[in-house]
């Protein structure tokens, strides 16, 4: 009598009874469930980098030819079950972590909405004063700042006495 087990990292154990009798040769086949799951993901805005457990697993992507900021979905499959953490993360945005449960064979559908992160990166010096504020665009020597969230200036090109990007700023 022999006790066979099957073991793989993320499976279902499986055992199994053979008895053999003598010079006799038995063939078993061991099927392993897998013990994981998935999550489905959209992100607001799009093109968000996503971790599971401090690993990065994929970008969420953009819709192709529309102006909605939702993504496209992304699928992680093989996910070990159990309390994951979850990491959303982009540039000029505030990370997001938040915890997910994963259970066997079973997909988990998240929406994070992410908020953007007002980081003042460009200077423009006029006669009448400094503007500091992020840079939207600058064209034919005009300049225009978002020089607080949602509140934009164009400072034309006949104002512009000097602009720079603030060093050391506007990077995270």
């Amino acid at each position: 009598a022999y006790r066979l087990r099957g073991e793989l990292p993320d499976h279902e154990t499986v055992a199994y009874n053979v008895d053999l009798g003598k010079a006799e040769k038995a063939t078993k086949e061991l099927r392993l469930e897998g013990n994981v799951g998935a999550i489905q993901i959209t992100t607001e805005p799009a093109e968000v980098t996503v971790s599971v457990d401090g690993k990065q697993v994929g970008v969420t992507p953009a819709k192709k030819e529309s102006a909605d900021p939702v993504s496209e979905s992304l699928k992680v499959e093989n996910l070990p079950i159990g309390k994951r953490e979850i990491l959303f993360s982009k540039k000029r945005f505030a990370d997001v972590s938040r915890p997910v449960e994963i259970e066997k064979g079973k997909t988990v559908t998240l929406h994070q909405a992410l908020k953007r992160k007002f980081t003042p990166d460009y200077e423009v010096r006029t006669p009448s004063g400094v503007f500091q504020g992020e840079l939207v665009w600058i064209h034919s020597g005009s300049v225009k700042l978002e020089i607080a969230p949602g509140v934009f200036k164009v400072i034309a090109a006949d104002q512009v006495r000097n602009h720079r990007p603030l060093s050391g700023r506007g990077s995270d």
